[in-house]
């Protein structure tokens, strides 16, 4: 998976839900979902942890493909 992909794919579910925020990335969604479950009371460490689970798994993903290749 590619930036390029990754960025199409955002682009792609922000037209489909007619968000017209060229500014809005995939890094930019990944901390507005940091900072909703913080202000939902999720506790900070937890989230913290999650967003490290989850950035573990697209290096995973990014490293097969590769391998793939």
């Amino acid at each position: 998976m590619t930036v390029r992909s990754i960025r199409r794919i955002v682009t792609d579910a922000l037209m489909a839900a007619k968000v017209k925020a060229p500014t809005i990335t995939a890094h930019s969604l990944r901390h507005t979902c940091a900072d909703l479950l913080i202000r939902a009371g999720a506790n900070i460490t937890d989230v913290q942890a999650e967003m490290v689970k989850a950035l573990e798994q697209v290096a995973d993903t990014i490293n097969r493909r590769i391998a793939a290749i």
